[in-house]
């Protein structure tokens, strides 16, 4: 394990950060469990850290410590800090019901001084303890069965900026238009199944899992409609006006 960059690390959403690709996939089934118990999902403060915030954190603990600073957070430099490598989270969802969730998925406390847990907020992610690390990605068929049933029609509830019809397949993603007719593409790639319903939450996991780019993003054009474009310029595909990234 070392320290992540930043483009190869995964997008977790909603503006929680983003993890290695492993801790990402967990921390969606986890956000799952969470919306069955809580309705909602996992509150996250902060998760990838880059090295640069890491050190300057380490540096005002060393001032603490040596009583020339005010009280500064444990902390490690950014080549030993958990967070730098995407396996780590900071978060207020520690009830003890929440923690039976953190635990049967891999996360728990690591922070003791003196026997006594220091920081309750801290989690990072045990692979070999995770006993749903074998799971689907939620919402997404445990077998494939043809390359039809591989195309998902996704309907993403985006909250204030709206509800987008989409289909993902295997590196593509693409976001329907009214001149698109949606309801006759979902019949065309899903036949009569009903669209996948997810949160712009969800969305990141989803292209990930297809192996799409996990910086796809909505962004509200000048007359007020919201489309989704790529946070960054493109290396590995290729991203077309009307809404179509592909390998």
């Amino acid at each position: 394990m070392g320290v992540l960059a930043w483009g190869d690390a995964v997008d977790i959403g909603g503006g929680r950060g983003r993890l290695a690709p492993a801790p990402a996939a967990s921390l969606a089934r986890v956000d799952a469990a969470f919306r069955s118990a809580f309705g909602r999902a996992a509150d996250i403060n902060e998760a990838w850290r880059s090295p640069a915030d890491a050190d300057e954190n380490y540096r005002k603990y060393i001032a603490w410590l040596n009583g020339a600073g005010p009280w500064a957070p444990i902390a490690l430099p950014g080549d030993k800090s958990v967070h730098c490598f995407g396996f780590a989270v900071d978060t207020d969802d520690t009830t003890d019901a929440q923690m039976r969730i953190w635990n049967e998925h891999g996360w728990y406390w690591t922070v003791y001084r003196n026997g006594q847990l220091a920081e309750r907020w801290h989690l990072e992610y045990f692979p070999d303890r995770d006993k749903h690390r074998n799971d689907p990605a939620p919402g997404r068929p445990a077998a494939v069965t043809s390359e039809e049933d591989e195309m998902l029609a996704l309907k993403i509830d985006a909250g204030p900026r709206g509800v987008h019809l989409c289909t993902l397949g295997n590196g593509v993603f693409r976001h329907l238009i009214e001149d698109d007719n949606p309801e006759r593409v979902k019949n065309i790639i899903r036949g009569d199944d009903a669209w996948t319903e997810i949160g712009i939450h969800e969305l990141n996991t989803y292209l990930w899992t297809y192996g799409c780019r996990t910086d796809i993003h909505l962004i509200a054009e000048k007359d007020g409609r919201f489309e989704f474009q790529v946070k960054t310029p493109d290396e590995g595909g290729i991203f077309r006006s009307g809404g179509m990234w592909h390998r």
